[in-house]
């Protein structure tokens, strides 16, 4: 929830974390929103965590990078 309020106060939010370009920040939350959900942890209320994931998720970097295209994934 920290997060998201960051995201909600921040200028910089934008399609991405800091802006209209993927950057570190990105690189950091994908995955936690990974981990969240294989967990079953409720972040549907997440609002700007969500949309930015999804933003991430139509690159394809991201998406190559995902747990379920790697090459050691057993779920």
């Amino acid at each position: 929830a920290a997060v998201e309020q960051a995201l909600h106060r921040s200028a910089y939010t934008g399609t991405y974390c800091m802006g209209d370009a993927p950057g570190l920040a990105d690189c950091v939350l994908v995955p936690q929103v990974f981990n969240a959900r294989r967990m079953n942890c409720r972040i549907d209320h997440l609002a700007h965590v969500q949309r930015i994931t999804a933003n991430c998720m139509q690159l394809a970097a991201f998406d190559r990078a995902q747990p379920s295209r790697q090459p050691d994934n057993e779920g």
